[in-house]
Parts: structure tokens; C-alpha cells; sequence
């Protein structure tokens, strides 16, 4: 319990004792596709529902079924700027608040500094 507030403490706090023990915590992240099923998927959880035609990539014969190139059902429009922006922004802003090495960039930085 303790929601999303609780889960961001207790993951910062893992981190930290990673960190602590010698060991990197890289985060995966999913950029092809989203929770989201596929046409046939009644429920709309995020992106469908705020803009369909910008966030996942459609058939243009009809610009309603959406393309499965990634197997799950959805394909990201990731060449849309607002796509595109979320993309980036994502991988920016969890780095330093949840204390993650978000990729060795930051250690590369500082070495070859």
C-alpha cells in the first residue's frame, strides 16, 4: 500500500542501498508500444483516449486501426513531435529524482571531464 508516493520513496530508497553496495540500477524502459491492447481491446487506458491519431501509429486506408508492429497490439507514433517530446522527457526526468544511473552517460560525463 501506500501509493504512488510510497512506491517512489521505497524505490529511491532501493537505489540508494544498490548504490551503496557497488551496484549501477539502469532502468529499462518500452518505447514501442504501451500498456494499451489493440483495436479489439475495449479499454482505453491512456494515449487512445487523449489522441489516438497522434500517439499511435494508424492504417491510412481507414485512420482508425492501429498498426502492430511491435506484436502487442499498438505501435507508438514516435515520429510525432509530442511523442517525440515525451520520449525525451521521460528519459531526462527520472534519472535524478529516483536516483538511478540512468545509463552510464553521467559516469562517462564525469570521467572525461
Amino acid at each position: 500500500g501506500g501509493g504512488p508516493v510510497a512506491a517512489a520513496r521505497e524505490f529511491k530508497e532501493m537505489v540508494k542501498a544498490l548504490h551503496e553496495a557497488g551496484i549501477e540500477v539502469i532502468l529499462d524502459v518500452v518505447y514501442n508500444h504501451t500498456a494499451e491492447g489493440g483495436d479489439d481491446d475495449p479499454y482505453l487506458l491512456c494515449f487512445r483516449g487523449l489522441d489516438n491519431s497522434v500517439y499511435y501509429q494508424l492504417d491510412t486506408d481507414s485512420y482508425v486501426q492501429l498498426l502492430n508492429y511491435s506484436g502487442c497490439g499498438n505501435t507508438i507514433s514516435a515520429n510525432h513531435p509530442h511523442v517525440q517530446q515525451m520520449i525525451i522527457d521521460s528519459l531526462v526526468r527520472p534519472a535524478t529524482p529516483l536516483d538511478s544511473n540512468n545509463a552510464c552517460r553521467r559516469k562517462q560525463q564525469s570521467v572525461s571531464e
